[in-house]
């Protein structure tokens, strides 16, 4: 829904949701397929309302414009401003019950693992790394945060680099007031690709609160100053100075916005927009 109509992003969404149901389905793996509501704030909002439903509507997305009463019946506690999107296709899933069974398969097919194994690079139909050298056919570059530096070793995507953002989540507390049935979202700016802060109940029942979009200054800055490197923390420093210098794809306008929720108090009052009756104590730490 996010997506353009027919793009290659919005076809690979519809048919994802489509197989990882059946996937679900056929593993036994437990989904919440409740739907997502997305309020608006005020009327400012309207038009960014309209272009989600209008793609949505495009892409084959089952959804519908519902009115304050009707987001009532659905979301509860969710507040909106007149109007609101009812997505009728979104599911929750586990990620990592999907994965193991995802190796699970792989294991049963042939296929071997290294875990704790770092790339040192390749050549030849070979590559080496800190577990010896494997030999392949065809090597797929999925490093993840570290995709630009395998990249780089073979001569391809020499423009681009990788610039990491981490997302921050807390979890509802149990005792709060508020209520969520399934997801609960803004009306993201379409110029940027976050969709904010919103409420989503996992299938075991907690319902978390966020994320945040924090760009860092080292690939692997899980937590804290840790994961920092010299050489990565340099360009990174240099690269986001450009891009809110220059206002890079409206870079300026995303840096301030997830500035806001660096701190407890800016993060609640990006969720209290969302939900009626949100206190601060019902933020608890995520996990």
């Amino acid at each position: 829904m996010y997506y353009a109509a027919g793009s290659l992003k919005a076809r690979l969404c519809v048919e994802g949701n489509r197989r990882m149901r059946d996937y679900c389905d056929a593993r036994a793996i437990p989904y919440t397929a409740r739907g997502k509501v997305i309020v608006i704030r005020d009327e400012s909002e309207r038009a960014g309302l309209d272009e989600l439903y209008k793609r949505s509507t495009a892409n084959g997305i089952r959804i519908e414009r519902i009115d304050a009463k009707a987001l009532a019946a659905i979301e509860p506690s969710a507040r909106t401003h007149d109007t609101a999107l009812h997505v009728l296709d979104t599911a929750v899933v586990d990620p990592r019950a999907v994965m193991a069974a995802m190796v699970d398969d792989a294991v049963r097919e042939g296929v071997t693992f290294r875990y704790d194994c770092r790339w040192l690079g390749h050549g030849g139909g070979v590559a080496r790394t800190t577990q010896g050298e494997v030999g392949y056919g065809h090597l797929v570059n999925c490093a993840g945060l570290h995709a630009d530096t395998v990249a780089h070793a073979e001569g391809v995507g020499l423009a681009y680099r990788l610039l990491p953002f981490r997302g921050g989540f807390f979890e509802l507390s149990p005792a709060s007031a508020v209520r969520c049935n399934g997801n609960i979202y803004p009306v993201p700016d379409l110029r940027n690709p976050f969709l904010g802060v919103h409420f989503t109940r996992r299938p075991d029942g907690v319902v978390t609160v966020g994320p945040t979009a924090l760009p860092l200054l080292g690939r692997e800055q899980y937590e804290g100053l840790r994961g920092i490197r010299a050489g990565d923390a340099a360009w990174m420093s240099r690269f986001l100075a450009h891009l809110f210098a220059h206002n890079t794809d409206h870079f300026r306008a995303l840096a301030l916005t997830e500035a806001a929720k660096v701190t407890r108090q800016g993060f609640f009052r990006a969720a209290r927009a969302l939900v009626e009756g949100l206190k601060p104590e019902d933020l608890l730490p995520g996990r």
